[in-house]
């Protein structure tokens, strides 16, 4: 994940984009954005893609992927593309961690305002 995020600050620095702008355009504090770039927040699938097109850099690039072309080519850094695959299996178990928990809390959260719409309804044919 860091590898990641060093590859998104450069990218950012390279283009002259400051933080600010970034977290602007994710509609977070500017401080937010820091600690992600600091991997101290996760960064989620959904604020990866939008950062990727924020910075008009392919996806390929941020994961240092190999780019494909229409010709076959040949795997001669198989070492890196198998680091690469790991990254973004790595990227996608902590997000689905992430998303687990959304789901969760939010059926709590329902199951809170369903009770709660319940109670309203018993209140108002009490009266």
């Amino acid at each position: 994940m860091e590898e990641i995020l060093n590859k998104i600050k450069t990218i950012r620095k390279n283009k002259g984009i400051s933080q600010d702008s970034i977290a602007n355009f994710l509609k977070i504090e500017p401080s937010t954005y820091t600690k992600i770039e600091r991997n101290e927040i996760k960064l989620t699938l959904e604020r990866f893609l939008l950062i990727s097109d924020f910075l008009e850099a392919p996806i390929e690039e941020i994961l240092n992927l190999p780019v494909r072309n229409n010709h076959c080519q040949q795997n001669d850094n198989k070492h890196s593309s198998e680091i690469t695959i790991q990254q973004i299996e790595h990227f996608h178990s902590e997000n689905k961690e992430v998303s687990n928990k959304l789901i969760e809390t939010l059926q709590n959260e329902n199951y809170f305002l369903k009770n709660e719409i319940e109670f309203l309804k018993k209140l108002l044919e009490k009266e």
